[in-house]
C-alpha cells in the first residue's frame, strides 16, 4: 500500500430517444427540431466543465512522494506526465512515468464529468496503477473560487479496504499539486485487527513545460 495513483471516470453512454407525438409542423421542420432538441438533451454534450479538463492538458515535470504510513519520511522520485483531450472531448487521459525506489512506476488515469448522476452533477475519475492491481475510482466536485478539486472514493485491495480522499490544486495555470489522503481497514482474515486513521500517502507537484497544441 506505499502507492496509490491518479484515476479516471468511466460514464455509462446512455442514449436518448425524441418522443414522437402529432405535429402540426412540415415533416423537414419537425425532424430538423428533433434533432436540435436531441442535441441539448445528449449525455455527450460537451459543457463549461470539459473546457475545464481542457485547460489541465499539456505535458509536465512532476515530483513524486509517497508514504507508507502516517510517519514516514516518504520515498521521492520525479516523472514526466502527459495529459489530453479523448473520446470527442469528454475525457481528460493523464498517463505518467516515474520510478519508486528500483522499479518503474506508471500511473494511468481518466477524469470526466457526470451532469446527469443520480445525486447531481459530479466529476469522475478513474485511476490505473502499476503498483496496484485494483481499479481505483472516486467522485468529486470542483471549487472554483479556490481553484481545487476534491475526490473521494473506496477502493478494495491487499486484503484492505481503503477510504481515499484526493485534493488536487490548481495553484496557477501551470502548477497542480496532488495530495492523496487514505485511511483503511482490514477486511481479509489475516488482517481484520487492522485499523488506521486517514495520512497523507502520496503527493505530486506538477509543473507544466509545454500547452497542447490546437490541434490536441
Amino acid at each position: 500500500m506505499r502507492s496509490f495513483s491518479w484515476f479516471v471516470a468511466l460514464g455509462v453512454v446512455v442514449a436518448f430517444g425524441v418522443l414522437a407525438g402529432v405535429s402540426h409542423q412540415p415533416p423537414e421542420k419537425a425532424h430538423t427540431d428533433e434533432a436540435r432538441e436531441r442535441e441539448k438533451e445528449s449525455p455527450n454534450a460537451l459543457r463549461r466543465e470539459h473546457t475545464l479538463l481542457t485547460e489541465l492538458c499539456g505535458e509536465f515535470d512532476v515530483k513524486l512522494k509517497v508514504h507508507a504510513n502516517a510517519t514516514d519520511e516518504g520515498t521521492s522520485a520525479v516523472g514526466k506526465a502527459s495529459r489530453q483531450i479523448v473520446v470527442g472531448g469528454q475525457f481528460m487521459q493523464e498517463t505518467l512515468d516515474s520510478n519508486l525506489g528500483n522499479a518503474p512506476f506508471q500511473l494511468v488515469s481518466m477524469l470526466g464529468f457526470n451532469a446527469d448522476a443520480k445525486d447531481g452533477p459530479v466529476f469522475e475519475l478513474t485511476r490505473f496503477s502499476s503498483a496496484a492491481n485494483a481499479t481505483m475510482q472516486e467522485r468529486g466536485t470542483f471549487d472554483n473560487a479556490n481553484k481545487v478539486f476534491t475526490f473521494k472514493g473506496e477502493h478494495e485491495m491487499n486484503g484492505l479496504l481503503s477510504r481515499v480522499r484526493i485534493v488536487l490544486q490548481l495553484e496557477s495555470n501551470d502548477v497542480h499539486v496532488m495530495e492523496v489522503f487514505t485511511a483503511y481497514e482490514g477486511y481479509a482474515e489475516t488482517l481484520k485487527d487492522v485499523r488506521v486513521i486517514e495520512f497523507k500517502a502520496y503527493s505530486a507537484e506538477y509543473h507544466r513545460v509545454r500547452a497542447p497544441s490546437k490541434a490536441e
